[in-house]
């Protein structure tokens, strides 16, 4: 069969006006000059102090652009697109409280995070309104310190998202024993919800068997009494039963500059359907800059009618990922990930900078 190539530009016009500016403002980063009282520098890290300053508050901002080839057999297509493109706005006051704000302005704007905390004790840090419920693990991690371009599929379909609610987190032992847990008002929508219909939590523990070798597990539940709140986390039909619970596990073991790491995920209760799936990764550090990982990514969903299965979805995928931090919130990754069972491959490279995105 004949393969015919088809190249796409379809940079929208306010992916393209956003595209730019992010490359404007990572520009200005690199090649603004910035002076110092105690000695002349123009590395990345002086030319952020200068522009970011580090007086309170902080504005922070994360760019992302990308370019992608997708070979489905008979095409390739060739593509690019800005990725993520959003502003913070993180500081403290009266020792003991701290704020962050996170709005996402790629397309339109779109208020992500709105998280004021007071931080008691290591043991105990209250953190009040919009944020990532405690589940899971790749979910929690932030964008700029993903391991692959995109999350595991079951980190993205299955948990509660974000909401509005209130949640206790710290840890114990020197940090190797960590917990979150919180209510939340469900729904995933910004201040929609009129009452407490979700509840989560997270609790993980690591221990350094020797001075190369590092165990931790972890283990994650949210349990809903509102049927809305499994549409906010994604799936739109196929629902029944008064309540639903999520819950999953995750491992990871460290060896000198190698590591495993997997994650189960799974969302209980009703009839209809009984999504789950899980990722596993194996990589190696090459000291601070480069690093390398595959990993296998597996999600189904089986849908029933009559209590008879019906269809039984499954989607995986395999993958090898390149990673390079040339300096602190600089990245660059290369991803390659095939997709067995309808034959699809896809190259791609992504361009990341971050800064002052909070904690």
């Amino acid at each position: 069969m004949k393969l015919s190539i088809i190249t796409h530009i379809r940079l929208a016009a306010h992916d393209l006006k956003r595209g730019l500016l992010s490359l404007f403002i990572i520009l200005c980063l690199f090649f603004v000059p910035c002076y110092s009282q105690d000695e002349d520098s123009s590395s990345v890290s002086d030319v952020v102090t200068s522009l970011f300053r580090t007086e309170q508050p902080k504005i922070g901002l994360l760019a992302q652009m990308s370019g992608y080839i997708i070979d489905r057999g008979t095409t390739l297509e060739i593509n690019g697109v800005g990725n993520k493109f959003r502003l913070f706005l993180t500081g403290s006051f009266a020792r003991k409280f701290t704020y962050i704000i996170q709005g996402d302005f790629l397309e339109e704007y779109h208020l992500l995070d709105l998280k004021f905390s007071y931080i008691y004790r290591e043991y105990l840090t209250i953190d009040f309104g919009r944020f990532k419920a405690p589940f899971g693990k790749e979910f929690l991690i932030k964008d700029e310190n993903l391991l692959f371009i995109d999350r595991s599929r079951v980190a993205s379909k299955v948990g509660p998202n974000r909401q509005d609610g209130i949640q206790l987190r710290g840890k114990f032992f020197d940090g190797h024993v960590t917990y979150r847990t919180g209510v939340f008002g469900g729904e995933g929508t910004l201040f929609k919800s009129q009452k407490i219909s979700l509840y989560s939590g997270r609790i993980t523990a690591s221990m350094n068997t020797s001075d190369d070798v590092m165990l931790a597990v972890g283990y994650s539940t949210a349990y809903s009494e509102d049927p809305m709140d499994v549409f906010a986390a994604g799936f739109s039909s196929g629902y029944s039963g008064d309540t639903r619970r999520f819950w999953g596990t995750d491992a990871r073991i460290e060896f000198g500059p190698y590591w495993v790491e997997g994650e189960y995920l799974t969302l209980s209760g009703g009839s209809y359907f009984l999504p789950e799936g899980a990722y596993i990764d194996v990589g190696k550090n090459f000291g601070s800059t480069f690093s390398v990982a595959a990993r296998l990514d597996w999600f189904q969903e089986q849908v029933y009618f009559l209590s008879r299965p019906e269809e039984l979805r499954i989607d995986r995928s395999y993958l090898i990922g390149l990673n390079w931090y040339p300096e602190p919130g600089l990245k660059f990754m290369l991803d390659f990930q095939h997709y067995p069972d309808s034959r699809v491959s896809v190259v791609t490279l992504l361009f990341s900078y971050a800064v002052n995105t909070g904690n």
